[in-house]
């Protein structure tokens, strides 16, 4: 199979969009460049978006990666681990969705003027554990252009993926029969723990790596033992 790597970056927005209308694009991508099966990894909010690709193409997702990535909203205590602004923005996008595309709009201002220095402000957001991986400049120069790709048409895209994640999915993971590896690490203020705990316990099919001394950022520097193990087919 061909990896197709899930992001969550912008693309044309579509009014009300919903998780459950991820699939139809790979599935169109995937018929428009030949591909039958595949696997997809989702990192952070992506990994929702790997979960709605298994459960909708069962047939087609090989094997699928969720590398610190959030589960359910629907779960018991959905903030559990959050603190200060992260919680904000959680709670945000489930109980005052308009108030998110406020936020994103006035985010999107800062990236895109010429005269934001987006890449420092955005490594000292982070933290310490998270930063490690930017003393590479090429990686912070990645890392950089695609969050100002994201933003690129504006804060309409990011601020509904905000919404999307926070509201009932519309699917249940324990009926994906397929195969995924769940990446955590121990130390991920993104995403907390418990909530890669919670999708080990809910998955009928995974593998579960919990990384020790790791943020949100180790894909960074993982990617290869993720990549490594998603394609594996002996197992």
């Amino acid at each position: 199979g061909v990896l197709c790597v899930l992001q969550m970056f912008l693309y044309s927005p579509k009014k009300d969009r919903e998780l459950l209308d991820w699939p139809k694009d790979i599935a169109s991508i995937a018929d428009y460049l030949g591909i039958d099966k595949f696997h997809v990894l989702g990192w952070s909010a992506g990994g929702s978006h790997a979960l709605v690709c298994a459960f909708e193409m069962p047939d087609r997702v090989i094997s699928g990666a969720i590398v610190s990535g959030l589960a359910p909203p629907d779960r018991p205590n959905p903030y559990e681990g959050y603190k200060g602004f992260l919680k904000l923005l959680m709670i945000l996008g489930r109980r005052f969705p308009k108030l998110v595309y406020v936020f994103r709009k006035i985010a999107a201002k800062q990236i895109n003027s010429p005269k934001g220095n987006i890449g420092d402000k955005f490594v000292k957001s982070l933290p310490k554990v998270d930063q490690i991986p930017f003393e590479n400049p090429a990686i912070k120069k990645m890392l950089i252009a695609d969050i100002k790709e994201g933003y690129k048409q504006g804060g309409e895209g990011p601020a509904r993926d905000d919404i999307i994640i926070n509201f009932p999915w519309g699917f249940d993971i324990k009926e994906i029969q397929t195969r995924f590896d769940i990446w955590q690490g121990d130390v991920d203020a993104n995403v907390p723990v418990n909530q890669g705990e919670y999708q080990r316990d809910l998955l009928p099919n995974n593998n579960y790596h919990l990384l020790r001394n790791k943020g949100h950022m180790f894909l960074l520097s993982e990617w290869e033992n993720v990549l490594s193990e998603l394609v594996k087919t002996n197992r």
